[in-house]
């Protein structure tokens, strides 16, 4: 079979992979209908490529070799739903129907417990027996508050006392989708509890040499520095890297340095060769892949590593023979054997990145390098790996992500070469500390200045004036799209004479941002978002914003800011705070976003409120009115407003069960926190819906709003609740 055949059918699984996120979400299971269908869709396919390939194409394969690469990718559907994770009929998230009661759970550690914001141990449960019953199995998602004294490892027995809750979906658009993210790993409920024993640690394990080199690490360079070169060294999956540290180098467009990935692999491979260099071949692939492989050992089989470590080796045995290794070739070959071993990945963010990202390396970076001719090599070179990285895993990050580094490239020009050298010295102080402890704490302790150095630099960049930049999310097609224009212009020549690259380029610009500029001018839609008990409204009319209410720091954060990411949000018009004490959520508001008008209901301002009233902040009074376009806000009551906005009339109460409640609550629509209003508004109210800000409604005032026939919204259990004038009122989550 030649060359191209062989190209063919591996280009044909991926994509047959791919294809299993039209018809569902990804890890979402589909019917055996709908699978045979897309197959035959894909075998029909296949035979009309082949037909119009033969034409076009003067080395193209004969006819059924383009008919298997369809069979193929049919069978590629048909292999990731087999090894798509479902519970099975005795897994441990059946018990959630008595989620309300504590149970006791034992089983053994299956990943490296780590810290997560709220500072409680997290890590992957296998459960072996729930209070006394053993015919059990499963994965548990588990949290607990951490012991003094008490170190838990991977492979550890362990038993905990709390309760089962189910993983939940992502509630606002761009929120988190928890239920999403553990499915993969065969996850289907969690566990909140106590650690009540803990049986002796394993005597081995990859865990006891990460502990060592990170203690290595710290001795030589104290904390934070010592965890951080420690986690650019193995990744920050590996090691229990400060949020605040992980948050600094994200948001710089830096993530890469933090996770383990090809970067890493050549550097190690790279200084193992030169190390070696006067040694037989033999001796040196030996070397090598001893190397490599414990290097694989200690970054957890992760995708990335994994896709590096077997290019790697290919390159070795390529060298060893005295062969050319061609990379294009290999990348593909690499990636098909590791989506044969686990065809999940085709949807892991960092597998996508990867190979991407090397792709784009390996086609961009000569042509890129080329075009700086006029600079001297080294430094043509450092400019010309951040700018290819970029440009190939841009509309990939823009999918899956709704804000993007706005000094990315700089940052990653700047800090390339310090990066290689801290990475390359922990790892070498990693190596010689495992034997030599003192000497390899010696040499970690050279790498303070450098690291503090580049803290430095990323700081620098982050306080720079919109040093991120909200994007909004690309849709499938137009990711599609715009890689379409960047094969394009990389290898089709007549796209790459005179100015004509330019003009793609300003077209696959044009396909990810337009849709996003259009819809922002023509959009007019009211959003309540999910948010616990907290009432917060963004309201979109036309290029105009508002925002009501902001919730404390963790909401504004992980709540309002995503889903005005989502949105491509990056100013607000008028911001508004209903609530009478200090909202928290508003300073992250303000350090992300443009505000140009902030009303506060707080009457006065206290000494030390100078900065706020500088940015243009004035009190929001009783009886006053506030307007933005087509909408207008008027304060009732310390605890009532009411909003005009499209054809309709919202009454917001946000104070629960509030006595005081003037006349006139007049509205079609209303809105009130918590799970209960008090019986005046029940018998005053005469609208069609009520949204609750809340997890759920107690029973009275459930049935009293449905006795006046009013339908009810719960954020809890609906998701954000949406109401634009053409669709009327829409929820995220289908919850009855």
């Amino acid at each position: 079979m030649s060359r191209q055949s062989w190209v063919i059918l591996c280009i044909a699984y991926i994509l047959g992979l791919l294809s299993t996120g039209i018809l569902a979400s990804p890890f979402e299971k589909i019917t055996l209908i709908q699978g045979l269908g897309l197959a035959s869709i894909e075998i029909v396919l296949g035979g009309i490529v082949g037909a119009i390939a033969s034409r076009f194409w003067r080395k193209s394969p004969r006819l059924p070799i383009w008919i298997v690469a369809g069979i193929l990718a049919g069978l590629a559907i048909a292999h990731f739903q087999l090894r798509l994770p479902q519970p099975a009929t005795n897994d441990v998230s059946l018990w959630l129907k008595n989620s309300r009661e504590e149970v006791t759970v034992t089983g053994q550690i299956r990943d490296r417990p780590s810290f997560n914001r709220d500072q409680k141990l997290r890590f992957i449960l296998a459960v072996q027996k729930i209070n006394e019953d053993t015919n059990i199995q499963g994965k548990l998602y588990a949290t607990i508050s951490p012991l003094e004294n008490v170190e838990l490892v991977p492979q550890q027995t362990i038993t905990i006392k709390g309760k089962l809750y189910e993983p939940q979906r992502a509630k606002n658009p761009g929120g988190f989708d928890f239920k999403a993210y553990l499915a993969p790993q065969g996850v289907f409920a969690g566990l909140s509890g106590e650690l009540l024993e803990v049986s002796p640690k394993q005597p081995w394990g990859w865990w006891k040499l990460r502990q060592r080199i990170v203690r290595i690490h710290n001795q030589g360079l104290s904390e934070p520095f010592g965890a951080l070169v420690s986690s650019m060294v193995m990744g920050r999956r590996a090691i229990d890297l400060p949020f605040e540290i992980q948050d600094l180098f994200i948001q710089a467009g830096l993530a890469h340095i933090l996770a383990a990935s090809g970067f890493h692999v050549s550097l190690l491979l790279g200084g193992v060769l030169a190390l070696t260099r006067t040694l037989e071949e033999k001796y040196r692939f030996a070397i090598a892949l001893v190397i490599l492989l414990a290097y694989t050992g200690l970054t957890g089989l992760q995708p990335p590593v994994l896709r590096a470590v077997l290019m790697g080796i290919a390159v070795l045995l390529a060298m060893t023979i005295e062969s050319k290794v061609k990379p294009l070739g290999a990348l593909l070959l690499v990636a098909t054997l590791l989506l044969l071993f686990n065809p999940l990945w085709i949807w892991n963010l960092s597998f996508q990145l990867s190979f991407i990202a090397t792709l784009g390396l390996v086609i961009s970076v000569p042509a890129i390098t080329q075009r700086l001719d006029w600079l001297p090599p080294t430094i043509a070179t450092i400019i010309a790996i951040p700018v290819a990285a970029t440009i190939w895993t841009l509309p990939i990050a823009s999918y899956y992500f709704s804000s993007l580094a706005t000094y990315g490239i700089l940052v990653n020009i700047f800090t390339t070469h310090l990066g290689s050298l801290i990475i390359l010295g922990g790892m070498l102080s990693a190596g010689i500390g495992l034997i030599f402890p003192l000497a390899g704490t010696a040499i970690a302790s050279l790498l303070f200045y450098p690291t503090l150095f580049l803290v430095n630099i990323v700081r620098f960049f982050i306080n720079l004036p919109n040093s991120s930049q909200a994007v909004g999310n690309l849709n499938i097609v137009q990711v599609l799209a715009v890689y379409g224009i960047i094969l394009g212009i990389c290898c089709w020549k007549p796209l790459q004479q005179g100015k004509r690259w330019l003009a793609m380029a300003v077209i696959a610009i044009l396909i990810a941002i337009a849709p996003l500029l259009y819809a922002n001018a023509t959009l007019v839609r009211m959003t309540i978002l999910a948010a616990g008990q907290e009432q917060i409204i963004i309201i979109q009319d036309r290029g105009k914003v508002t925002l009501i209410d902001a919730g404390d720091t963790d909401t504004a954060n992980y709540t309002v800011l995503p889903f005005l990411a989502h949105e491509g949000i990056d100013r607000i018009d008028l911001a508004v705070s209903l609530k009478n004490y200090r909202e928290l959520g508003w300073k992250p508001i303000f350090d992300k976003l443009e505000v140009k008008t902030f009303l506060h209901a707080i009457p006065t301002f206290e000494a030390g409120d100078e900065e706020i009233l500088a940015k243009g902040v004035y009190p929001f009074a009783v009886g006053q009115e506030a307007t933005n376009r087509n909408l207008k806000i008027v304060r009732l009551h310390p605890a009532i407003a009411q909003l005009q906005f499209g054809d309709r009339h919202w009454l917001l109460l946000y104070a629960p069960n509030e006595e005081i409640l003037p006349t006139d609550l007049s509205a079609q629509v209303l809105l009130f926190m918590g799970d209960s209003v008090n019986e005046k508004v029940l018998r005053t109210f005469a609208g069609d819906t009520a949204i609750a800000s809340s997890s759920y409604v107690s029973s009275d005032t459930f049935q009293g709003l449905r006795q006046k026939q009013i339908y009810v919204y719960v954020t809890g259990r609906h998701g954000a609740v949406q109401w634009s004038p053409q669709r009327g009122f829409t929820t995220l989550l289908n919850s009855g």
